[in-house]
């Protein structure tokens, strides 16, 4: 939903996961947009944030019916850069950034899918540098984030903080990422979260893994199609799909691994 095509646009692509085959037309978010967050149940997706400018705006569709994105409430502030994850119950939305001012935002935020309204505070990222261009998956419990920029020096970090989403609090420490990058996309099976991609000053093609229920740093899991950066992941718990945004042009490839 969404993106940058090289200007913002408001379209909504759909796939078949189980089957390869290009993307077709699912409907219009209610403006344009590019860098939002996206979290889902299994019946309703929501899209958060973007720019430009950075809006506040949180639109969502029915998944099982194609059309526009409606709308949903708002984050507690404006944002763009930021990821979503959800239990599919609870959308948690970390990692943004307002550019107006250039500052990351260190907060995160929470919704109830099934119902409208605005987000609420759900606890802060513990490290205190990340804010945007990070990957975001899940488990059936867990939500985490890894593999964006910092606020200060260094600026392209190696983290992987994690939360409990159905506990409000802060993230904790989960471990690092095998080459230290941002921009990379995410996506994960029942056990497994992977980041692919990013951008450490130049694009890279890496994808690495983590084991969600037990803490410890990212290994080698394999290469994407073409070192890219601002990727974007989902999955269906089987196979993962990965987006890739920009190879040194914007491009409309989607890569898959089982």
């Amino acid at each position: 939903a969404g993106g940058e095509a090289p200007s913002e646009t408001d379209t909504i692509d759909k796939i078949e996961i189980a089957t390869t085959g290009n993307a077709t037309d699912f409907g219009d978010l209610s403006f344009t947009r590019d860098q939002s967050g996206g979290a889902s149940s299994a019946t309703r997706a929501l899209i958060a944030g973007g720019r430009s400018p950075e809006v506040s705006t949180i639109n969502y569709i029915t998944l099982s019916s194609e059309g526009g994105g409606h709308d949903f409430g708002d984050l507690t502030e404006p944002w763009n850069s930021g990821k979503g994850v959800s239990d599919g119950i609870t959308a948690l939305w970390w990692g943004g950034e307002w550019s107006g001012a250039y500052q990351g935002l260190m907060k995160i935020e929470f919704n109830t899918i099934a119902t409208t309204g605005n987000a609420s505070v759900f606890g802060d990222i513990s490290d205190g540098r990340v804010y945007s261009q990070t990957a975001s998956f899940e488990s059936s419990t867990r939500g985490f984030i890894g593999a964006g920029g910092g606020r200060s020096s260094p600026y392209y970090q190696n983290f992987i903080d994690f939360v409990i989403i159905a506990t409000q609090g802060n993230s904790q420490d989960f471990g690092d990422i095998s080459v230290t990058r941002k921009a990379a996309g995410g996506c994960s099976s029942s056990t497994r979260g992977l980041f692919a991609g990013g951008d450490t000053g130049s694009k890279v093609d890496t994808i690495d893994f983590v084991t969600m229920a037990t803490e410890g740093n990212a290994t080698d899991f394999g290469n994407l199609s073409a070192a890219a950066c601002f990727c974007a992941g989902t999955s269906n718990k089987t196979r993962g799909v990965v987006n890739i945004g920009d190879t040194g042009s914007v491009v409309n490839t989607i890569d898959f691994v089982t």
